[in-house]
């Protein structure tokens, strides 16, 4: 998933694995929770 989000271009990787949001970020991609990427997407 990580190596997708890179060749996407990804703004956010949107997770609920506690591994992965203890890295908080991937190549300076923000890995955030569901309930944060919904806070964000209200902000835009």
């Amino acid at each position: 998933m990580l190596a997708c989000a890179l060749a996407a271009q990804a703004d956010l990787i949107v997770s609920g694995d506690a591994g992965l949001l203890n890295l908080k970020t991937y190549q300076r991609i923000p890995i955030v929770t569901v309930s944060e990427a919904l806070t964000r997407l209200s902000q835009l």
